[in-house]
């Protein structure tokens, strides 16, 4: 019942598309360089 609603409440909002730029990605670290990302949040704990 409740992804019913949402749909529903989805279907009444006007979707325009979005006109995005390309990404520009920083270069990569040279193999064997990798550095470990500086946070405390490896995974996410399961709700259900």
């Amino acid at each position: 019942m409740r992804l019913n609603i949402i749909t529903h409440l989805l279907s009444k909002i006007p979707y325009e598309e979005i006109k995005r730029g390309k990404i520009e990605l920083p270069k990569r670290q040279a193999p064997g360089k990798y550095k470990e990302p500086d946070y405390p949040y490896k995974y996410l704990p399961e709700k259900f």
